[in-house]
């Protein structure tokens, strides 16, 4: 289709999107891709550049969303195409479970004030544990197989053993190519695993925050769908809670 944006199972032909997402789709010249190849900080910096656009925008704003949903998309694409490092991590990423020494994978990609970008690669028989980024939020794009990416918003306050009541507001199973965005204060404790034998996806979180900062969540009861509620144990980071909306 024509003058439209294709994100995932949706179509946005909104002229103000197109017009807004023009600068974005440019294609590239062959002077472009030789500089990009050579300085590939350069796409992080203009992926910086187009995220704080959706920052400032974002609480009256809901193309904006969409903007930096089809950012992230580009910025994939960019940094395959540019011939960095990160191909390279892209096949590190898919390396089979028996060749990963631990039960998921991390590969750094960038960091600046603004962002906190890696690969994250989950085996299907090891989630990634429930965490919380704190007053960050979460942009994370499937690049290979498929993930369940679940949301939880802390309901209520700890108590005395360090306990607290989670509540699930987002539970999606993500192709590849599609992204789910997390913003923190709709639900800022995050689950990851695979729905298939292995998942890869680019993570991105702003704003960065010190690894002290992040706690852990240790479930007591089953992790259902959207709605229910958990009781789990909660270790490291600091005394956070949202009031429930």
């Amino acid at each position: 289709m024509r003058g439209a944006i294709m994100m995932g199972d949706k179509t946005f032909s909104n002229g103000r999107i197109v017009a807004e997402t023009s600068h974005l789709q440019a294609d590239s010249t062959d002077s472009d891709e030789a500089f990009e190849a050579a300085n590939p900080q350069a796409i992080w910096q203009w992926f910086a550049q187009e995220l704080q656009t959706w920052r400032t925008r974002r609480d009256d704003d809901r193309e904006a969303e969409k903007l930096v949903q089809l950012g992230v998309r580009l910025l994939h694409s960019r940094l395959r195409r540019c011939r960095s490092g990160y191909a390279v991590a892209l096949d590190v990423a898919r390396l089979p479970r028996a060749m990963c020494p631990k039960d998921w994978l991390w590969q750094p990609l960038f960091e600046s004030k603004d962002i906190r970008a890696g690969l994250m690669t989950v085996y299907e028989d090891r989630p990634v544990p429930l965490h919380d980024n704190p007053e960050a939020d979460s942009l994370m794009l499937v690049v290979y197989g498929r993930a369940r990416l679940r949301q939880f918003r802390v309901v209520g306050g700890e108590d005395e053993a360090g306990r607290v009541d989670l509540k699930c507001v987002t539970d999606r199973n993500v192709d590849s190519g599609n992204l789910l965005l997390a913003r923190h204060e709709v639900g800022n404790v995050i689950g990851i695993a695979s729905s298939a034998p292995q998942a890869v996806i680019l993570t991105i979180l702003t704003p960065p925050y010190a690894e002290a900062e992040r706690a852990w969540y240790t479930p007591r009861g089953e992790l259902s769908g959207r709605d229910t509620i958990v009781r789990a144990e909660k270790s490291g980071g600091m005394a956070r809670v949202l009031p429930l909306r």
